[in-house]
């Protein structure tokens, strides 16, 4: 109710989600031993990037939307056993507030995760889409 009262919407850390797969996320690969090669001159680790990757993504904050109002497994997971509420939010409104900049985007529903994050993986056009792949990601037991 606070967050009515105060006209927010409520993000919890990924850590506290109720499916495991959520946001999940793993780093490293077999390339890491050659860029541990590389930094090893420097005194550096390919480990300090994946550190701060991982402290990026846990600042980010995920808000579940749905569609419709007529699903009822998603009234029993989100609304309290069905003593929930809903409430209808223009997306167009949404985008002019405090979305502004930000994309709305699908869940995407699969049996396991996506492979590990890798250095390959940190360009910069490249990186956004593999983070944002795999914090839209839910186990396939929660579509709805």
């Amino acid at each position: 109710m606070e967050a009515l009262r105060e006209s927010y919407l409520f993000s919890p850390p990924f850590a506290a989600m109720n499916d495991p797969m959520e946001a999940y996320y793993e780093t490293g690969g077999p390339g890491d031993r050659i860029v541990n090669a590389m930094f090893a001159p420097a005194g550096l680790k390919v480990d300090i990037m994946y550190e701060m990757l991982s402290d990026m993504i846990n600042r980010f904050a995920l808000v579940s939307f749905s569609e419709t109002y007529e699903n009822l497994p998603m009234w029993a997971y989100y609304g309290s056993n069905f003593a929930g509420m809903c409430l209808e939010f223009d997306t167009a409104d949404l985008m002019i507030g405090d979305f502004q900049g930000e994309k709305l985007r699908p869940v995407t529903y699969a049996r396991n995760a996506l492979p590990s994050l890798t250095v390959a993986d940190m360009g910069a056009q490249h990186l956004e889409e593999a983070v944002i792949a795999r914090i839209t990601r839910k186990r396939s037991e929660w579509a709805h």
